[in-house]
């Protein structure tokens, strides 16, 4: 596949975002399709916390996802969370089952999401993040600028950026 082709997610929390800029950049300089790459950091990050960086992953492709997922872990995240309709990241709906709220902006073919929290076990809304990544956009790439690291297979099938 042409590197103009390719999806690549970047994770980012609020320390990274000056780094996401100059990321994406590079990606761009590299023959990936980047659009729309906001001025610097702040503006990033402006743009991840207004109202239309809300990306959406359904509760019904979560629970195929979940489904996939170790018994343990399935079992360890149900007795600490809850139910996945409790998570904070999640949206009710009238007309469907509800979604996951993943705060991302489109960059062309580069998507940058903010990073979710890191619990242990990971909470709903991280996992409907990382299912998002390789389920709803069908990312080929991550590029992890987060503090934190990313998350076993198990749970993040989509691999780093090489």
């Amino acid at each position: 596949m042409e590197k103009s082709e390719r999806r690549i997610v970047v994770i980012v929390d609020r320390d990274a975002a000056p780094a996401a800029i100059d990321k994406l950049r590079a990606l761009q300089a590299e023959g990936y399709r980047v659009a729309k790459i906001p001025a610097d950091g702040d503006a990033l990050m402006r743009a991840l916390l207004a109202g239309e960086a809300e990306e959406l992953f359904q509760r019904a492709d979560y629970g195929t996802y979940f489904a996939t997922l170790p018994r343990a872990l399935q079992d360890s995240v149900t007795r600490r969370w809850g139910a996945p309709e409790r998570d904070p990241a999640f949206r009710e709906s009238r007309l469907d089952c509800g979604a996951f709220a993943i705060r991302a902006v489109r960059c062309g073919n580069v998507v940058v999401a903010l990073a979710p929290p890191c619990d242990a076990p990971p909470a709903h809304g991280t996992l409907a993040f990382y299912a998002w990544i390789a389920d709803g956009i069908r990312a080929q790439a991550i590029v992890n600028l987060a503090a934190e690291a990313l998350p076993d297979a198990a749970i993040c099938a989509v691999p780093p950026l090489a």
